[in-house]
């Protein structure tokens, strides 16, 4: 009688114990597809290859910097919350080169009350699923970088961002190369 009650008592532990270990990869699955797969699953994009043209943009007009960079981000994605802050330095920082956040899967309602919990200015928030589809953005968070010359908005770079360190290091070499570009332009129309 006292081993059918103490392998009782063994088999509610290995049960409750292996609950919390399922549990765990649950959360954690859960947790890697939600920052892996959210703009994928809902948009059907089209491969576009760096420096491809690309056609129609929703930039806002009224930006009249020659390059542009947007962030892709989900407001479910735990590591686009930890990129705000990074972003936004930068974009003070790097005034010449336009920024902007662009939310591809979700609502207006959501996105409004996430950026005012986020401290992000309604002019730099975008709402485009298009901007996903034409940039071929496949995941978040996505840096984009585009060139606009005469012929529209060229397509420079489109890179996964891991961490806030990535994010600064490549918005400081694109700045680098746009400020390049734009005193080799001024340049050319000076000869």
């Amino acid at each position: 009688m006292a081993w059918l009650v103490l392998s009782s008592v063994l088999l509610a532990i290995c049960v409750i114990a292996l609950s919390f270990v399922t549990f765990s990869l649950a959360r954690q699955i859960g947790v890697l597809h939600e920052r892996s797969q959210p703009v994928a699953s809902e948009l059907r994009t089209v491969p576009v290859d760096e420096g491809a043209m690309l056609e129609r943009l929703a930039i806002p007009e009224e930006h009249s910097a020659d390059t542009v960079s947007l962030l892709f981000v989900a407001t479910g994605c735990p590591l686009c919350r930890m990129l705000h802050t990074t972003f936004s330095m930068l974009k003070e920082k790097h005034k010449a080169l336009g920024a902007y956040w662009v939310f591809a899967v979700d609502t207006p309602e959501s996105v409004g009350a996430y950026a005012a919990e986020h401290g992000i200015a309604a002019a730099s928030v975008l709402v485009e699923a298009q901007l996903a589809v034409q940039c071929a953005v496949i995941d978040t968070p996505t840096l984009v970088v585009l060139q606009r010359d005469n012929q529209g908005w060229q397509l420079q770079a489109r890179r996964s961002i891991t961490s806030s360190r990535q994010l600064q290091t490549l918005m400081d070499a694109y700045f680098v190369q746009a400020e390049k570009l734009g005193a080799d332009y001024e340049l050319g129309v000076r000869a």
